[in-house]
């Protein structure tokens, strides 16, 4: 027997154990494989026109997609997305879970000028432009039901990892009190501009994640704009951001005398 025809013949056999697999894989986890870019089958019966070097080339790809540690879990309406990659986000998803619960727990012992604890407040809060939608630690549920494909499972994991980078807290702190301050300046609010830039990192990230104040200004940021274009009319809504904003000197008071300076 020809080397060619011995490994045809193997080929053969191995595209039925791929075929298993991927019946199998679907029946158990719910991965469509079949049809994916992670399906090493070619054209049907191309084997047939294949020399040795290019049947040996199809049964490394096939071989390899037979790996016992190569295995899939469905994501959403059923995308193939590789188990160990889908196991690796979810570890990362427990760390970041973990500093969110250590930080909340933190944070809940402090208490806003409103009565409630930085936790309360940030969960009651609206996020607007300008303002982190999260809090330094997003809420992170992903399920792998949830992933679209295995790009975006990919997209996710860098996500996470930048998330769990040890400069991650006074990452945000920074952009958060940059973009504070430009809104700030904007307004001509040197006073509030010189609290803001004294307060510690700890001291902002109360202030920033635990009150309205960044809600509040954001807002009366974009009524100022506005008005200067000439594109705003009077409404109700003026007199509510202008009451929200008068609170802004109590809450810097807040943050630099009852707020410790430094993170416990």
């Amino acid at each position: 027997m020809s080397e060619a025809k011995r490994l045809r013949a193997e080929v053969k056999n191995r595209i039925k154990a791929v075929q298993a697999k991927i019946r199998r894989t679907e029946r158990n986890s719910g991965a469509k494989v079949g049809g994916s870019e992670f399906d090493p089958r070619r054209r049907v019966g191309i084997e047939n026109n294949y020399n040795a070097k290019q049947l040996s080339n199809y049964l490394v790809q096939l071989n390899d997609f037979m790996r016992r540690g190569n295995q899939f879990v469905g994501g959403h309406r059923g995308a193939p997305l590789p188990r160990g990659q889908v196991s690796y986000l979810m570890t990362q998803q427990e760390q970041i879970k973990a500093l969110k619960d250590q930080r909340d727990a933190a944070m809940n012992q402090l208490h806003t000028p409103s009565g409630m604890s930085v936790t309360q407040h940030t969960a009651m809060t609206p996020r607007m432009g300008g303002h982190s939608d999260f809090g330094v630690y997003p809420d992170m549920n992903v399920e792998a039901k949830d992933i679209a494909n295995a790009g975006a499972l990919k997209k996710l994991t860098r996500q996470m990892i930048n998330i769990l980078k040890g400069d991650r807290v006074e990452k945000v702190i920074n952009e958060g009190r940059d973009n504070l301050i430009k809104a700030l300046e904007y307004m001509n609010e040197d006073e509030f501009v010189n609290a803001v830039e004294d307060l510690s990192d700890y001291q902002f990230d109360a202030l920033w994640f635990g009150t309205n104040m960044a809600e509040s200004t954001f807002l009366k940021y974009e009524q100022m704009k506005e008005r200067a274009a000439g594109t705003r009319k009077e409404s109700w809504q003026d007199k509510v951001v202008d009451t929200a904003y008068q609170e802004n000197k109590t809450l810097l008071d807040w943050a630099k005398t009852d707020v410790p300076r430094e993170r416990p």
